[in-house]
C-alpha cells in the first residue's frame, strides 16, 4: 500500500462526530467562551423556551441527495443580504461550517480566529467564503483534531481522487445544516445551497424555537438517524453574571443602611465650617450673602431614597453562597471534559500500527512450535514402562509406612544370612580346636 503523505492529509477534511462535547471544545479552540453547545432530545424545546438565549440550532441528518429545493432558488430572498452565508466547497466540512453560520450571525464575542476569518471574508461571496474557509489551516487543523486514524486516512486518500458535485457529501454520511433567527425569520443556512432558505416568520408571542420545531419534526419523520444541537449562552456566563449583581445589590444594601449617618456627620462638619467662617468675615452683611451662597452651594443633596430589593440580606447571601458552589462544580465539571477531549483527540493509530510492526519484526506475535506427533506403538510400550500414576501421587503418610515396610522386609532378609555367618565361624573354629 501506497504510503499517505502527511502534507496531503493535513490539506484535507476529516469527518467528525455530532457530538456536543466535539463542539464545546472546539468552542475553547476558537476561544469563544459566551456559547455552549447542548443536545436537544424534543422538537418541543421545553427545557430551553424559558431559559437563556438560543443563537442557533445545528441538526444532522442523512445526507438526501433527493431532497427537493424551494422553487424560487435562483431568485434572491428579501433580507437575505443581511446574512453572512457560506457555500461548501470542501468535503466534509459541514460540521465546522454549520458552527461558524451560527457564530458568524450571532450577538456575541466570537474570538481571534472567528473573528479574524470574518473580517477577511467580509465582502466575499458564499462561495469565495467557502474556497477561505477550506483553505483555512488554523481552522482545518481544530476540525481534524476530532477525526480518528481511519477518517484521517480516507481524507488524504480523496486527495488523490477527482470530486464531483455529488461527491461533497458521502451518501452513507451525515450532513450538519444550521437554523438561526434574524430579522424576525427563521432561517436555513445549508452549505450544499446557494443561498439561506427563509422559511417562516418569528410570531411576536412566541418563542423562534415554537415555529421552528414543526418544521424539524416533519423532517424526523423522514429520516429517524438524526439528532439536534442548539447553540445556547454558556449557563457558567449566567452564573458569574448572577453572583455579580447579587454581590452588588448585597453592597448596595449594607452601603445604604449606613449612609443616613454619613449624611448627618456632614451636615454638622459644614455647620461648623460655615460658623467659623462668620467670625473671621468683618462685614456682617457679606458674610451673610456668603453664609447663603454656601449653603445653597455646599448643603449635601438629600439622601438618596433607599432602593427597595426583591431579596432580604439573608436570602442574597445564601444566593451568593449556592451561586459559588454551583460555579465551582461547573469548572470542576468543564475541566473534566477538557481531560476527556484531550484523550479522545489523541490519535492512538500511529502507536498500535508501530507496536503491531515491532511485534512482528521481534517474532513476538507468532505462534508456538506444534508438538511432534505420537507414535501410538511406543506410546503404548512407555506406557508400560511408566509408573503408575497412583504410585506418584502418594500421600506423605502412605510413603512412611512404605518405607517402613521396605526397612522390615529388609531386615527380615538379613537376619538369617547373620546366623549362617555365626555357625560357619563357630565350626572353623572347633575344627582348628580338634587339630590342636
Amino acid at each position: 500500500m501506497q504510503a499517505i503523505n502527511k502534507s496531503e492529509l493535513e490539506a484535507n477534511w476529516s469527518l467528525i462526530s455530532s457530538d456536543p462535547d466535539v463542539f464545546n471544545d472546539m468552542l475553547r479552540a476558537y476561544n469563544i467562551n459566551q456559547v455552549m453547545i447542548q443536545e436537544a432530545y424534543s422538537v418541543t424545546f421545553d427545557d430551553l423556551i424559558n431559559d437563556s438565549p438560543v443563537y442557533g440550532v445545528i441538526y444532522t441528518s442523512r445526507y438526501d441527495p433527493d431532497e427537493p429545493l424551494p422553487v424560487n432558488m435562483e431568485e434572491e430572498e428579501t433580507g437575505a443580504e443581511n446574512i453572512i452565508f457560506t457555500s461548501q466547497i470542501v468535503t466534509n466540512a459541514c460540521a465546522t461550517l454549520a458552527l461558524l453560520s451560527i457564530l458568524l450571525n450571532a450577538d456575541i464575542d466570537r474570538g481571534n480566529i472567528i473573528k479574524d476569518f470574518a473580517s477577511f471574508t467580509d465582502e466575499f461571496s458564499p462561495i469565495n467564503r467557502g474556497i477561505a474557509l477550506g483553505n483555512s489551516p488554523h481552522i482545518r487543523k481544530i476540525h481534524n483534531s476530532y477525526a480518528v486514524g481511519e477518517t484521517k486516512a480516507n481524507a488524504a486518500i480523496q486527495a488523490n481522487t477527482q470530486l464531483t458535485e455529488d461527491d461533497l457529501v458521502d451518501e452513507d454520511s451525515f450532513h450538519f445544516v444550521s437554523y438561526i433567527p434574524k430579522d424576525g425569520f427563521i432561517w436555513e443556512l445549508d452549505g450544499l445551497k446557494s443561498r439561506p432558505v427563509k422559511l417562516a416568520p418569528i410570531k411576536e408571542d412566541e418563542h423562534w424555537l415554537e415555529t421552528l420545531g414543526p418544521i424539524l419534526g416533519q423532517k424526523m419523520s423522514d429520516d429517524v438517524q438524526c439528532n439536534i444541537l442548539v447553540a445556547i449562552k454558556n449557563p457558567l456566563i449566567e452564573m458569574k453574571e448572577n453572583l455579580s449583581n447579587y454581590t452588588n445589590e448585597l453592597g448596595s444594601i449594607t452601603t445604604n443602611q449606613n449612609e443616613p449617618e454619613q449624611m448627618e456627620e456632614e451636615r454638622e462638619n459644614l455647620k461648623r465650617k460655615r460658623a467659623t467662617e462668620d467670625d473671621e468675615d468683618d462685614n456682617k452683611d457679606n458674610a451673610k450673602n456668603d453664609d447663603d451662597n454656601n449653603e445653597q452651594q455646599d448643603e449635601p443633596a438629600p439622601p438618596k431614597k433607599l432602593r427597595k430589593s426583591s431579596c432580604t440580606k439573608d436570602e442574597l447571601q445564601q444566593n451568593i453562597s449556592t451561586l459559588a458552589r454551583n460555579i465551582k462544580e461547573r469548572e470542576a465539571q468543564t475541566q473534566k471534559e477538557i481531560l476527556t477531549m484531550s484523550r479522545l483527540k489523541f490519535d492512538y493509530f500511529p502507536f498500535i500500527m508501530q507496536l503491531i510492526n515491532n511485534a512482528h519484526k521481534d517474532q513476538i506475535n507468532n505462534p508456538p512450535p506444534a508438538d511432534p506427533p505420537i507414535d501410538e506403538a511406543e506410546s503404548s510400550k512407555g506406557a508400560k514402562t511408566t509408573p503408575t500414576a497412583s504410585a506418584s501421587t502418594k500421600s506423605p503418610k502412605s510413603a512412611r509406612k512404605a518405607r517402613a515396610k521396605a526397612k522390615a522386609k529388609s531386615k527380615a532378609k538379613s537376619e538369617p544370612e547373620l546366623e549362617s555367618k555365626v555357625r560357619s565361624k563357630a565350626k572353623a573354629k572347633a575344627k582348628a580346636k580338634s587339630k590342636t
